[in-house]
């Protein structure tokens, strides 16, 4: 990690794009739920007359409530993490329609002001251990009111990465956890490759059953999967043959 330090710190700015992105995606199917997320953070030194100074490094991008009933994923900007926190610690095991679910997201969202400056779309998945059939997805921009959505098939936050077409091909709503934890890491392996620079590090992934069992597990790379794919990509690409076209 990159350290430099300076009297003359600019804090009045508008954050720059790789500022605290992330790639994060969560699949619901047959058997519960799946959320992964890489690991990466990059952080810039604003330094009067100079150019800014990026410094690299990881670390956890989700909060639990103290009971573990809720684990919140956050992406965006800095306040991402404040929204997360207030939810967090909020969370109670007490029942709640999804109506009073969405007021309550996004009042604890709402208590969370961001600077005058602040352009970056904040972006929470909810995830809650007595639900294994949806999630919660709470976005905020500046100091706009915030929204909360549940989303029962999937959805992917941070960055806008292309990756998320392997989603929209590959996600059905009966896979098996196995196949939903292969799809999360194949996009999240994707979205690497895409913006090496700010999405990457290594990678958590959350998987919650339908009897309401959580399990995590960490990976330091993905490479493999990636150039699997990939090489199965291309001998189905090199077998293929051209579409007869139609005659008039």
């Amino acid at each position: 990690m990159v350290h430099r330090r300076s009297a003359h710190i600019q804090t009045d700015r508008t954050p720059l794009p790789e500022e605290c992105v992330t790639f994060q995606i969560a699949l619901i199917g047959s058997e519960g739920l799946v959320v992964g997320s890489d690991r990466r953070i990059v952080r810039c030194a604003y330094l009067q007359n100079q150019n800014p100074v990026f410094q690299f490094g990881e670390q956890d991008k989700f909060l639990k409530a103290n009971d573990c009933s809720a684990i919140c994923f956050f992406a965006g900007g800095s306040l991402s993490q404040s929204i997360a926190s207030s939810i967090a610690a909020n969370y109670g095991r007490k029942r709640r329609s999804s109506l009073d679910w969405e007021r309550a997201l996004r009042t604890w969202a709402n208590n969370n002001r961001a600077s005058d400056t602040s352009v970056m779309s904040e972006q929470v998945i909810v995830v809650r251990q007595s639900n294994p059939e949806s999630v919660w997805l709470v976005t905020k921009q500046g100091n706009n009111p915030s929204s909360a959505h549940e989303i029962t098939d999937h959805v992917c936050t941070g960055h806008n990465a292309s990756a998320k077409f392997l989603v929209a091909q590959l996600w059905a709503r009966t896979m098996s956890l196995d196949k939903l934890k292969i799809l999360a890491l194949m996009v999240m392996a994707y979205a690497s490759k895409e913006h090496p620079t700010t999405v990457g590090g290594s990678y958590d992934l959350l998987t919650l059953d339908t009897r309401q069992n959580a399990q995590w597990a960490h990976y330091q790379s993905l490479d493999s999967i990636f150039h699997a794919f990939q090489g199965k990509l291309k001998v189905a690409f090199d077998e293929l043959s051209p579409v007869t076209a139609s005659t008039t």
